[in-house]
This record gives structure tokens, sequence and C-alpha cells, in this order.
């Protein structure tokens, strides 16, 4: 049975906000908006579909793969690569490898996405050997296009991940669960697997703790951590239920709560009875 809407004492949405602010639509007098602190930027995907930086402390309205916004929450994660944008730098070793900087607008939606000249080569990558990490998982992730039938792998030390080539921006990524403190990423045609990419796109590349990618992390010359979301309602009193529904339309629900704090995920409501 659907709940009327009368029957809530709170409904929040992917609705309007401001820095520190994400605000309920019931109740109507703002008693109901949440606070939002996150004292570093992160990225979200707008309406347009294109990645885009927000301020701290300003919740993100994420459009990925959707019309309708999910209210983004994630935890603390850091970018371990270096220059995730900067395949021509030095930072990143190339062998049987060309670079071309800036060659194509990228996710983002500028001209900054890199071109990398494989030529088909048996073994030719761009990579970057022993990225210092902790014993839990890592994932890899990168966008990547190039030319459809062709295919190119990418990998965090022995584990790897085949893609087959699209002309559309995709973002991609591999999980390495050995435990390695030690971490080498690569780009590479690996004639074994029957890769066989001549050009290939790429952007955003993204080394973090953990066995699922997060929300893109731009670094130059040093990582950069985006820190945790924490959006909450302070001041609840009563005999309640709260309802957390995601946008794969699963929920979480919560007894009794003096103060709701969103759970980490990609949440599209949160209802109150």
């Amino acid at each position: 049975m659907a709940i009327d809407l009368d029957d809530l004492t709170l409904v929040i949405t992917a609705n309007g906000y401001k820095a520190g602010t994400l605000y309920s639509l019931k109740p109507y007098d703002g008693t109901g908006d949440a606070s939002v602190t996150r004292s570093t930027t992160a990225t979200r995907t707008n309406s347009s579909g294109l990645i885009e930086t927000v301020s701290a402390n300003v919740p993100r309205l994420d459009y990925t793969n959707v019309s309708c916004p999910a209210i983004l929450v994630e935890a603390q994660s850091t970018n371990l690569t270096n220059y995730s944008e900067q395949f021509d730098n030095a930072y990143w070793s190339k062998n049987n490898a060309t670079v071309t900087a800036d060659n194509t607008t990228s996710p983002d939606g500028t001209t900054n996405a890199d071109k990398i000249a494989l030529g088909g080569t048996d073994l030719a990558r761009v990579f970057k050997n022993n990225i210092a990490t902790s014993t839990n998982n890592h994932t890899f992730s990168i966008w990547i296009k190039g030319t459809p039938g062709e295919s190119v792998t990418i990998e965090a030390d022995s584990t790897k991940n085949q893609i087959a080539l699209t002309s559309t921006w995709t973002r991609h990524e591999v999980t390495n669960t050995n435990g390695e403190t030690q971490t080498t990423i690569r780009i590479i045609n690996r004639g074994t697997d029957g890769d066989n990419a001549t050009d290939i796109y790429v952007w955003g590349a993204q080394l973090e703790e953990g066995s699922t990618r997060s929300s893109y992390i731009k670094t130059e010359a040093t990582s950069v951590t985006r820190n945790a979301d924490v959006i909450e309602v302070s001041g609840l009193t009563g005999t309640s239920t709260l309802t957390e529904t995601f946008e794969d339309d699963t929920t979480n629900v919560i007894s009794n709560p003096s103060t709701y704090t969103m759970s980490n995920g990609r949440i599209k409501k949160v209802e109150r009875t």
C-alpha cells in the first residue's frame, strides 16, 4: 500500500539544496532540512551527463545513467595515482605506446582526454609501477573508448579485465584482491588475451582502496583525498520509522532515530512516518 504524504513527518528527495543544506519537502517550515558536511570538493555526473566538480559541503545530486537524480553519499576515498588526466607526463611509463595529450573531448566536456597509440602491438602499454597501497583490496578505474571490435586490457598487478572497446566513453574497473603493498596498474595490449587495440582514448585514472570504484577524484602532482559526505537531520523526537529508498528501489529501515545520518549509496528518497 502506498504511503499517503499526509502520514509522513519527513520527506527528503534529490531536490533543492545550497552549500551546507539539503532541503526537505516536508516539513514545510525547514525544520527537516538536512545539514551537509564534506570539507573537500567532489565530483558528480550532472544532468547533461558530464563529470562536474562541486564545492565543499554541497550535496551531490547525481545523474549517472539516469534521468532523475539520486543523492550520492560516499565514504572517504583517496586517488593514489598522480596525473590522472595527463598520461603524457613522465609519471606514466610507456612501452611501444605514444601519448598525444588533450586530443579529444573527455567525460567532463573539455578537450583534455589523451590518445594512446598502441598500434595493435603485443604488450604495448602505458603503466605505473609500484604504487604504495595497503593490504586491503584496491580498485583501478579509468574511462576508455576506441575502435569497436578491438580490445585492450586494464590490470592491477595480476588481476586483469579485458575490455571490448566502443566509440563512447565507458568507465571500466578492475579490483586487486591479492593484498600487495605495491600495486602496478597498466593499460596494455595483451596478445595472449586477444587484444588488438590500435588507438585508444583515456581519461580519469583512479586507484583507490576498496572493492568497487567511487566517484572520480582528479589528481595532478600528488594523490588527492575526497572526504566523506555526512548528511544529517537532528532533533527528531517520538516513535517513528525512517525508510531510505535507494536508486535500485532497495530500502533501509531505521527505527526511532534522534539524529538521522544518511547511509552511503545512491538515495532517491527518505521518508519518516
